[in-house]
């Protein structure tokens, strides 16, 4: 049976033929023609849904709607104008909803997106075409005949080994739909009130553009449902599709299942998503322990705590699940020439899957601070209990484990006799992070060894999983390795000594597209400007892996965007990476030109 990818690439490559988007209905006087993985990456869209918002309307759904793949053609029309006619470029879209499996809600989502994309366009612009595979059941492809031609969607069934696609339905727009129900209605009660001599074509055309402002002000009323509520998904869709291009991974077809379900079923948000993948694949792996879904359950909150402080919170959680997947393709890519195994594979699982875990520990910890230090004057508030319960919680053994692998890795000085008293300062060093700063990335390493070694009797193979993944977890905020290059001896983490510690910082440091976050007041339409988005899918070589992350309204002068050029030169200074592969970031502001090309060094410092 096709697979949801399949599918969406077939799409890609046939909506480029004259003959298939003669199907939609896209005319000759039409240009420019594109198409989009979701309308998240059409610029047309995010435009109308500008001026849509100067018209006085206030969404509350974001635009990056968990639709398949979008079409986008412009065109020239005269537009009446305070009663003056002017010539305007308008976009007009074909939205494509792949279905291979049953789905009760399908209906309704449908119905939804159908009104709420003609409310940020125009009803005349729009037009839903359901695709479904030849291979799927019967029964299915009934039952979307049927919504199809209730609801005036297009309705297609692919071959993915044929040219073509067969068109079963020609979609028609929502005013076509109104002005077709008008000119012949159905319902008895309608033919009541609008008799034979009011249902003529041109009263059923003027009669559908005076019910626009009522459906208006419905979809209005409709969209203050949450972003949940809408099924709004924000992993960016090409580091979904990441999953599909894996071959050597030993859990790739867990991977791709998993992707897939998520995809098809357009039933559960990302974050449910997330928490079922990484439990899953832990499952998978036959790990001692179960995967913690204590970020999901406490990140909410954080969103909260941080907003009124001034101060923007973005997400960690979801941001998990893609820095795991970009980093697994990377692994895959290269897996003969890193010289990757089945262990490594499990490890980078680990670390990236559970690396920001300890974030909300961290964050509440300032919270609680700040406000017993507002209130009160007491300061340091929570930091002797965690003190008192260092030894007897084995957090001591637990770091013990984190500073003997760093001494063995990163700092060529392997241990022996009293190491506690020789590296002394470097027990003080994470003694400090964990007791007092509560810095995430140590304490979730911490969380994850005591989880693990609960168990006096555990293996040398489940510590040659654990250890390592705590490890780079530990590393991987620039707090922790900034502090232990200036003062510990670190020179450098190199990939040769721990690819997982590199690919976690690479990675980490990358992915800033698709994490939810909340402002203060006072900063949110700033901040919804700025995010990043993916570019492009990374760019693979035999020698390069390379991605593109770009912002649509920053100029690289702009505090943001020189910040996360910041970030960029400072992994060129920490990390040394492998022999014959290269990698790189490159940053692009407004204009889309690539402004900085960060460079990872493969040669000894």
């Amino acid at each position: 049976m096709a697979t949801y990818n399949n599918v969406i690439c077939w799409l890609e490559e046939r909506l480029k033929l004259k003959s298939v988007r003669s199907m939609v209905g896209v005319q000759s006087s039409m240009w420019a023609i594109k198409h989009y993985r979701g309308l998240e990456y059409s610029n047309e869209f995010e435009k109308d849904l500008e001026t849509a918002q100067k018209r006085g309307v206030k969404f509350h759904i974001d635009p990056a709607l968990p639709v398949d793949l979008v079409m986008v053609a412009k065109k020239r029309e005269s537009l009446e104008v305070v009663k003056k006619a002017k010539r305007v470029t308008v976009n007009y879209y074909w939205v494509f909803w792949v279905v291979l499996s049953n789905d009760p809600g399908l209906k309704k989502r449908l119905l939804f997106y159908q009104f709420y994309l003609s409310r940020v366009s125009e009803p005349y612009r729009v037009k839903m075409i359901i695709v479904a595979s030849a291979d799927g059941p019967k029964n299915l492809m009934d039952k979307l005949n049927k919504i199809a031609q209730e609801n005036k969607f297009g309705l297609w069934r692919v071959d993915v080994t044929k040219k073509e696609p067969t068109q079963i339905l020609q979609p028609k727009t929502f005013r076509d739909r109104m002005e077709e129900e008008f000119k012949e209605p159905q319902d008895n009660e309608v033919k009541k009130k609008f008799p034979q001599e009011v249902r003529g074509e041109k009263s059923a055309k003027n009669l559908a553009r005076f019910f626009d402002k009522y459906v208006r002000e419905a979809i209005e009323g409709v969209v203050g449902i949450t972003p949940d509520e809408a099924g709004k998904r924000y992993i960016d869709r090409k580091v979904l599709d990441l999953a599909f291009d894996l071959r050597k991974v030993s859990y790739r077809q867990k991977v791709q299942d998993l992707v897939t379900e998520h995809l098809i079923s357009k039933k559960t948000n990302d974050y449910d998503f997330v928490n079922h993948a990484f439990t899953s694949l832990w499952r998978e792996c036959k790990f001692p322990i179960v995967y913690s879904d204590f970020l999901k359950t406490f990140e909410p909150a954080l969103f909260h705590l941080s907003a009124p402080g001034g101060k923007t919170y973005r997400d960690h959680y979801l941001h998990q699940f893609q820095v795991f997947l970009l980093g697994l393709h990377i692994i895959d890519k290269f897996y003969q020439k890193l010289k990757f195994d089945r262990v490594k594979e499990m490890q980078w699982l680990v670390a990236s899957s559970f690396h920001d875990v300890a974030y909300p520990v961290q964050l509440y910890d300032g919270w609680s601070k700040r406000f017993f230090k507002k209130l009160f004057g007491i300061s340091n508030v929570g930091s002797a209990d965690l003190k008192s319960q260092f030894i007897d919680n084995t957090l001591l053994a637990s770091m013990g484990y984190l500073i003997v692998s760093l001494c063995e890795t990163h700092l060529e000085r392997p241990l022996t006799g009293n190491w506690l008293e020789d590296e002394k300062n470097l027990v003080k060093f994470f003694y400090k992070k964990i007791t007092m700063v509560k810095h995430h990335c140590v304490l979730s390493a911490i969380s994850l060894l005591k989880k693990v070694l609960a168990d006096q009797n555990v293996s040398d193979s489940v510590k040659g999983v654990f250890v390592p993944a705590a490890l780079a977890m530990a590393l991987h905020d620039e707090e922790i390795w900034a502090g232990l290059k200036t003062s510990h001896g670190l020179s450098s983490i190199k990939f040769a000594n721990d690819p997982i510690a590199f690919l976690l910082l690479f990675c980490d440091c990358v992915q800033e597209w698709g994490r939810p976050k909340k402002e203060p007041k006072e900063e949110s339409k700033a901040e919804e400007k700025q995010k990043f988005l993916l570019m492009y899918e990374p760019e693979v070589s035999g020698e390069k892996y390379s991605l593109t992350i770009w912002t649509p309204s920053l100029e690289s002068c702009d505090e943001k965007f020189r910040k996360k050029q910041k970030e960029g030169e400072e992994l060129e200074d920490i990390l040394l990476g492998p022999h014959g592969v290269k990698f790189e970031v490159k940053l692009a502001d407004s204009s889309r030109e690539v402004k900085k090309t960060c460079t990872i060094p493969s040669k000894t410092r």
